[in-house]
């Protein structure tokens, strides 16, 4: 045979094996499927005119299923397919998923109570839950569109405990509906301090922030309004981010004890002035005993500002002022 027959006769053969390897199906190992149907195309490479034909139900989003040589040979003669098992061959079809958390869960309980606010009110009251198993979450189809859903909602008790059935999104699958169960929790916005404050601070705007906690766990001594703060001084060391009750502050002190302090006595008639020296702290109206360095008695004042206090008029006559102040 000449070298060029030769040639073209093993370019021939090697396109009739090519030919007959294309249509020879192929087994796929792993299929992961989208839609909850698997197709003999999912199946098989090469499946031909029946690619598209139903051969099983896709296992659940999330999960998958296995099917042996024995169950693969009857579907390839279902459909003419030249293919028969080598050995153990098996597929593994998975069902591709999207992932459904327990924050959606949560958000879609929230709207459908109706309480979902936008943004922090100081002071007022938002809505939280707790769900009795917080590692939830559910998987769905990775084509699911929409949200969660809540079909029905059942408080339990006036503790707000609550039992739920939510409506997953679906693709194609028929909905489905899981039951959840936990508890809602009134949500209050306090003001604490941003850092820690000893006393003699005297507490500005900037040194507040705002702390999200259940209303029950709030104490009815705990400051919820910020004008309650500003302008105060701790009694003793207040903790960052911390429930401040309104025993913890105070005006802040403008007479410290031992301090000299100038005394006045004043009515419509006259305005008596003498020195003492304080024998406590102060802040402004709160009154104070003072020592007066004059008699060496010790009388009481109302503290009028730094370092001065005005001895109160309104318990005591003209003549026991003026002995007061001599």
């Amino acid at each position: 045979m000449r070298p060029l027959t030769l040639f073209l006769t093993i370019l021939a053969a090697m396109a009739l094996s090519s030919a007959g390897w294309a249509d020879t199906p192929l087994l796929r190992h792993h299929v992961v499927v989208s839609a909850p149907k698997v197709t003999l195309g999912d199946v098989f490479q090469g499946a031909g005119e029946h690619a598209d034909t139903v051969v099983a139900n896709a296992p659940a989003p999330g999960r998958s299923i296995a099917y042996d040589g024995a169950w693969l040979r009857s579907v390839a003669q279902a459909y003419g397919l030249d293919w028969r098992p080598t050995g153990t061959e098996t597929v593994q079809i998975e069902r591709a998923s999207r992932l459904i958390t327990a924050g959606e869960i949560k958000a879609a309980l929230i709207r459908a109570l109706g309480s979902a606010r936008e943004g922090p009110r100081h002071g007022s009251d938002t809505m939280s839950l707790s769900l009795d198993n917080e590692t939830l979450r559910f998987e769905v189809s990775e084509t699911a569109t929409g949200p969660v859903t809540v079909a029905d909602l059942r408080r339990l008790d006036d503790s707000g405990r609550f039992r739920a059935i939510l409506r997953l999104p679906s693709a194609g699958d028929r909905p489905d509906d899981v039951q959840v169960s936990g508890q809602f929790h009134h949500m209050i916005e306090i003001p604490v301090l941003t850092e820690r404050a000893a006393p003699g601070k005297v507490i500005r705007k900037r040194d507040i922030e705002w702390l999200s906690m259940r209303k029950e766990a709030l104490d009815r001594r705990d400051i919820v309004d910020a004008e309650a703060l500003i302008g105060k001084s701790p009694r003793r060391a207040i903790r960052a981010g911390e429930p401040v009750r309104h025993r913890d502050v105070q005006e802040p002190i403008v007479v410290k004890k031992g301090q000299m302090v100038t005394v006045r006595y004043v009515t419509d008639r006259m305005t008596l002035i003498a020195q003492g020296k304080a024998m406590e702290d102060g802040a402004r109206r709160e009154v104070i005993r003072i020592l007066n360095l004059r008699s060496n008695s010790v009388i009481e004042g109302e503290v009028a500002g730094p370092s001065v206090a005005d001895v109160i008029t309104n318990k005591m006559s003209i003549g026991a002022g003026v002995a007061a102040l001599n």
